[in-house]
This record gives C-alpha cells, structure tokens and sequence, in this order.
C-alpha cells in the first residue's frame, strides 16, 4: 500500500491520512508540529488534520531524509537519492545544494 499513514497506538493499527496510491519516501514532525512529508514524483507537502498542502518542486528529485532545525523552522536539511546534500532557508519551499 502506498500512501501517508498515522497511527494513534503505538503501531497496532493504521489509516490512511493523505497521498493515497502515492509513494511517501520521508516523513519529519519539525518542532513547530506540522507534519512535512516528501511524495515521490510530486515534491514537499505538508499535512495540517486532513488538508495537504504544496511547500514546493522537488519532483525530479526524491528527498530520502530531511531535518528541519528546532528553533529556526525555517532552517533544514535533505539528503536525495542521488546522494546530494540540500539546504532550505524558507521552510522547504527551495533547496540549494549544500556541497559540490
């Protein structure tokens, strides 16, 4: 099953939140709450309750892991699956390769 799914028990059981038949390849819960989640072919969304919502592009790309800073929101990091490190200074809206 593809999709972004919650659990409210410990894992015992799940239900499906959002991007239903699409693959979910990161998850981050930044200190702000809201959940930012990466959709393979589609980009950076984020999940407010049931409403997904756009931060940017990135479909090209597919973001493996991401980091958001805990006191600067704004501030995050990504790894992709080609191996690039990425930065964001707005949120995730863009990305800047943080190395050559």
């Amino acid at each position: 099953m593809k999709g972004l799914f919650e659990s409210r028990d410990f894992g015992a059981s799940w239900r499906m939140v959002a991007a239903e038949g699409q693959a979910v390849s990161s998850v981050e819960v930044a200190s702000d709450g809201i959940l930012r989640a990466f959709i393979a072919g589609a980009g950076l969304y984020t999940l407010q309750g049931q409403r997904l919502t756009e931060l940017g592009g990135m479909a090209d790309d597919i973001l493996l892991h991401m980091a958001f800073d805990s006191i600067d929101i704004d501030l995050a990091v990504a790894v992709t699956q080609k191996s690039q490190v990425l930065s964001s200074t707005d949120g995730g809206k863009s990305w800047v390769p943080l190395a050559p």
